[in-house]
C-alpha cells in the first residue's frame, strides 16, 4: 500500500474496478493496509498530524471508515488478520513518559528504514467490533515476527531482551547494543507460542541462535 491514497475493489471476471476509499493520505512505507480473507474488511493505519491517529476499519462494500485503535495511552501498528478472519493482531507499545501527545514521537517505538520496525513490548487482539480480546507481552522483553496459527487460536512470535526504544535517553552510534546509524539493536533469542483468545503465560518453544535486528 505504499505512495497510494486510494483502496479499490477489482472484480477480475468483469475487469471493471470500483473505488471503495480515496482522499487518503500518501507517505511512502507508512501506509498499513491489511485485507481480511474474506475481503469484507480492511484495516488500515492513519497517522495524520491534523486529526485522529491510529487504527482504522474499513467496510468494502459500504466504504465507511471507523476507528477501530485509535492512540492513546498506547498506540498500535501492523495489523494481521487470523485466518478465521474474526480478529486482527496488532503489535503495541506505551506512551514515554511525561509525553501527552499522539504522535510517533510520543510512544517507545523502534524505527529505522524510514518507518517503523515491527517490534514492541506487547501484541494485543481486537474482534472485528474493536474490543481487546487479548494482550500477549514478556517482562524484560520485546516481540516481533507474529504468525497466527491456522485455527485462529494461537499465535507465535519471536522475542528478545528489550533495548532502549526510540525517543529515550541511548549511548552513542557503534556502543553496547546500537548499531553504526544509532538505531538499537534487537538480538532475539527463542521464538515463542501464546494463546490468542485468553490470556496466560506465553510457551517457549524454542532458544535460537541470537540474531541481531
Amino acid at each position: 500500500m505504499d505512495t497510494t491514497n486510494s483502496i479499490w475493489n477489482v472484480d477480475m471476471k468483469s475487469k471493471t474496478a470500483r473505488l471503495i476509499k480515496g482522499d487518503l493520505p500518501a507517505r511512502d512505507s507508512t501506509f498499513q493496509a491489511s485485507i481480511s480473507p474474506d475481503s469484507s474488511a480492511y484495516v488500515y493505519e492513519l497517522q495524520q498530524a491534523d486529526g485522529e491517529q491510529g487504527v482504522y476499519y474499513l467496510d468494502t462494500q459500504s466504504g465507511e471508515a471507523r476507528p477501530f485503535a485509535l492512540n492513546g495511552d498506547t498506540m498500535c501498528f501492523f495489523p494481521t488478520w487470523s485466518p478465521d478472519g474474526q480478529y486482527v493482531a496488532m503489535y503495541s507499545v506505551e506512551r514515554l513518559p511525561g509525553k501527552t501527545g499522539t504522535s510517533w514521537g510520543d510512544y517507545a517505538i523502534y524505527s529505522g528504514g524510514g518507518g517503523l520496525r515491527p517490534v514492541a513490548t506487547h501484541i494485543v487482539v481486537l474482534d472485528r467490533s474493536g474490543k481487546t480480546v487479548n494482550t500477549i507481552s514478556l517482562e524484560g522483553k520485546v516481540l516481533t515476527n507474529l504468525t497466527w496459527s491456522f485455527d485462529s487460536k494461537s499465535i507465535a512470535f519471536a522475542a528478545g531482551p528489550k533495548p532502549e526504544p526510540a525517543g529515550e535517553p541511548r549511548v552513542e552510534p557503534g556502543a553496547n547494543n546500537e548499531s553504526d546509524s544509532g538505531i538499537p539493536r534487537v538480538i532475539w533469542n527463542a521464538v515463542y507460542s501464546a494463546n490468542a483468545l485468553e490470556a496466560g503465560t506465553p510457551v517457549k518453544l524454542s532458544d535460537v541462535d541470537a540474531e541481531r535486528y
